[in-house]
């Protein structure tokens, strides 16, 4: 059975549907889940976008959407839109602006039953996938109800803006009354957990980010995923030029880093991973010295930088740079570095990993 997650926030304008989407991209291509993205918002941004990062040139006119779907569950299946071997969509279009009306006529507007529809439709279909990831619109209505009911899971994706910040609340409000109206009902539901919240990070060195960050990790604390997302002007690139998902350049490559890292963090959350495994942050930090490294030397580092806690951004993000920059750093530490000194070279990165000095420091030990 599928594992089911609602991405969610009371506030638009929070990063929710790109993380949606290229979180999907990065669970189907680079770790080989088979993931099904429910678009149910009527603006349909996720359909857009992942119909253009897959090159799909389909009418979608005559092709049932999500809104066909729920007026007819046994039709699901026929809604189903392949964008790649691992990566399907359930399209959706402004005619799910009428499911409010659909429900009235069918007169369980205002009751429970109005939030059983969505799960419906994901039940003839989710045996065929490892992820079902729901995009919902940022408001508190009937779509965002149905994405709960039909969870097992709730991610809150929180921008580092004091609005953003307090909308959390009620994202997380609403969401554990209708879990707990699922566990209550007479339908048998478990009700959906909260698996975390994601920092989308606009400027980390701003006073207002630093901020909202604290206030974020004292209201919220483990809740908080260690993986975070920055914003770039890439990202905002893709809403012109989307991603070419066969094909990386090293930009991309860099943007879906910080998303891989969150899949890999998603794994282990909901078991599908040991949390004894090594950290993909921590891989990624050595990535680029890798090649220069014999295994021993690799297995050192890896396991110092795990021990300083590096896999987590926000540990990084206290000495003022992101793993992204200590990884080029530590590339052209080693790129050239004669066998017999990388020994040395390595205990002068212990000796830096405990302080509490920033990058312009390690690099300063080997100017």
């Amino acid at each position: 059975m599928a594992i089911k997650i609602t991405l969610g926030n009371s506030k638009g304008g929070v990063g929710k549907t790109t993380t949606t989407c290229l979180l999907a991209i990065s669970l189907a291509k680079h770790f080989n889940q088979r993931v099904l993205v429910v678009d149910f918002d009527a603006q349909a941004d996720a359909t857009d976008f992942l119909m253009r990062t897959f090159q799909v040139n389909k009418d979608l006119t005559n092709h049932l959407s999500i809104f066909d779907a729920i007026k007819s569950p046994k039709r699901s299946q026929e809604a189903v839109l392949v964008l790649d071997d691992n990566l399907h969509l359930l399209p959706s279009g402004e005619e799910l602006s009428g499911l409010d009306l659909l429900l009235l006529e069918k007169g369980v507007f205002g009751k429970f039953e109005a939030g059983l529809y969505l799960d419906l439709v994901i039940q003839q279909i989710e045996h065929e996938y490892d992820f079902i990831l729901f995009d919902v619109p940022p408001t508190s209505n009937i779509q965002n109800i149905n994405a709960i009911v039909a969870s097992d899971y709730y991610i809150g994706v929180m921008m580092t803006q004091a609005k953003s910040y307090r909308q959390m609340a009620g994202f997380l409000k609403e969401s554990e009354k209708t879990a707990a109206s699922a566990r209550e009902s007479k339908y048998g539901y478990e009700g959906a957990e909260l698996l975390g919240i994601l920092m989308y990070l606009e400027n980390k060195k701003s006073n207002i980010d630093f901020t909202v960050i604290s206030a974020a990790l004292e209201t919220y604390g483990d809740a908080i995923l260690y993986s975070r997302v920055y914003e770039r002007e890439r990202v905002k690139r893709y809403d012109l030029i989307p991603p070419n998902p066969n094909k990386f350049d090293q930009h991309d490559k860099k943007i879906f880093a910080m998303y891989d890292s969150l899949a890999h963090e998603i794994l282990m959350r909901v078991g599908k991973v040991s949390a004894t495994e090594p950290k993909l942050r921590i891989q990624q930090l050595l990535d680029l010295a890798a090649d220069s490294l014999n295994r021993d030397e690799y297995n050192t580092l890896a396991a110092a930088f795990d021990a300083a806690q590096f896999y987590r951004d926000d540990a990084t993000e206290a000495r003022d740079f992101t793993a992204a920059q200590l990884a080029t750093v530590l590339r052209d530490i080693f790129e050239n570095a004669p066998a017999q000194k990388r020994r040395t070279y390595i205990h002068r990165i212990l000796d830096w990993l405990q302080t509490d000095e920033d990058l312009k420091s390690l690099q300063h030990v080997f100017a």
